[in-house]
């Protein structure tokens, strides 16, 4: 009986590792598309072009929310119910596709109505600003896909999938950048085609490979809102924590000062060349522990977790040190100064990264409104320290404030999901357990 526990033990760190592994490749080749693309970009475009750029991409993380409806999450959870008598999760898988196309024309239509409130809109235009919704579905559509195969132990076709859409939109952008549009456009468009083309087939994978069932189904759809709305405030939560400091450098101080902070921005998220592969092989692993929790499990939960957030914590540290030699090699000397904001945010990124790892605790016990107070209370923290210390010291205010809020949202999030699942984050420390542990 112990020989065959410790079989199962050896294969599952095995099964876990060839995940991170096949996770870490492919986060890679994702988040090499900012590093590889810095180098054209800054040297074509302005710095006023790269702060319509990142003003782009915050409109579109405030667009996210609202038209994902945390479908990809409703739909990775029910995944674990299938087996359940008279549940049909092809049926339900469908209806959260309609969801977002339902919620995407309800986001038209609002923009159509407030666009004229929106900071940074003068500089984008009434066709772009109207592309962007149609871009988020795209990509919270595909994103059932790809979490399904997160889900379902298939790192392997989830890798191929996502490196081949990364390929696609970095050779589709340099083309268009450096050949036909020298302008921000060039890069809008090759993100929009390849997320709108990789949608399609995701959507062609989920009918001809999960055997997708067209039935509108008004009990799947509650369920899937059920799921979704307690998240929204934990949404506009991040939307806040996001995009606060982009719109307020944006008012504030102006657009090019905003382009050098978009590289920084861009610089930091190798942060996520870590985070973003343990977190991902991590869900399954936690669910599954959570369902047969026990003292010891909490105990050997902890001890990875400590360690986890360490290396986060060193990875922040490294990348800054080094900033100033990678933006020499990788942008034009009009950016460099972007080493400025690289520490705060990056240690930001790190908090998020283990803010996403105790999230999941909080996603099984399905009390997702729980989220959505810490995610809020983080986002008004986000706000206030943005706007104080932006005036205070420039744009590096706004680097320093977006860490701050991340600090407050990992405090908090650690709180919840202790509350939650309790768990010995300082008891673990004593000599007794310490002995306990690694026997």
């Amino acid at each position: 009986m112990l020989l065959k526990k410790i079989i199962s033990e050896i294969k599952e760190k095995k099964s876990i590792l060839k995940s991170i592994r096949i996770y870490t490749f492919t986060n890679i080749a994702e988040t090499a598309i900012p590093f590889f693309l810095m180098p054209v970009l800054t040297r074509l475009l302005s710095t006023f072009d790269y702060g319509i750029i990142a003003t782009f991409n915050a409109i579109k993380t405030n667009a996210n929310p609202v038209i994902s409806m945390a479908t990809p999450a409703a739909v990775g959870r029910a995944y674990y119910d299938r087996d359940k008598e008279g549940f049909d999760f092809q049926c339900y898988v469908f209806n959260a596709l309609i969801v977002n196309v339902v919620l995407l024309f309800a986001v038209l239509l609002v923009l159509a109505v407030f666009k004229n409130f929106i900071p940074g809109i003068e500089g984008i235009g009434i066709f772009w600003l109207f592309l962007i919704p149609v871009i988020v579905w795209a990509a919270a559509t595909s994103n059932i896909k790809v979490k399904l195969w997160i889900y379902q132990q298939h790192p392997r076709n989830n890798g191929i999938f996502r490196i081949l859409q990364a390929l696609t939109e970095f050779g589709l952008s340099i083309v268009l950048i450096s050949v036909f549009l020298r302008s921000w456009k060039g890069r809008m468009i090759g993100a929009g085609v390849t997320e709108i083309a990789f949608c399609f087939i995701a959507v062609y994978i989920l009918y001809r490979y999960d055997k997708l069932k067209p039935a509108l189904n008004i009990e799947y759809i509650k369920d899937i809102l059920k799921f979704g709305l307690p998240l929204l405030p934990h949404s506009f939560g991040w939307m806040l924590i996001w995009t606060a400091d982009k719109y307020l450098l944006n008012s504030m101080v102006g657009v090019s000062a905003l382009g050098i902070y978009g590289v920084a921005y861009a610089l930091a998220a190798g942060i996520s060349l870590l985070a973003a592969p343990v977190d991902t092989s991590a869900a399954p692993i936690i669910y599954k522990k959570l369902s047969n929790f026990n003292e010891q499990i909490a105990r050997k939960m902890v001890v990875a977790s400590y360690g986890y957030f360490f290396l986060l914590i060193i990875a922040a540290i490294v990348l800054w040190l080094l900033s100033p030699f990678i933006l020499k090699i990788l942008v034009d000397r009009k950016f460099w100064g972007a080493s400025d904001y690289v520490l705060w945010i990056g240690l930001g990124y790190s908090l998020h990264g283990m803010s996403r790892f105790l999230n999941h605790y909080i996603l099984y016990s399905k009390k997702t409104y729980l989220m959505s107070y810490n995610t809020f209370a983080a986002g008004l923290v986000a706000v206030g320290a943005n706007y104080g210390l932006i005036k205070i010291n420039g744009a590096v205010g706004a680097a320093q404030a977006t860490c701050l809020a991340y600090v407050a949202h990992f405090l908090l999030t650690w709180r919840t999901a202790n509350k939650l699942y309790p768990m010995p984050w300082f008891s673990i420390f004593k000599p007794k357990n310490l002995k306990e542990l690694f026997q």
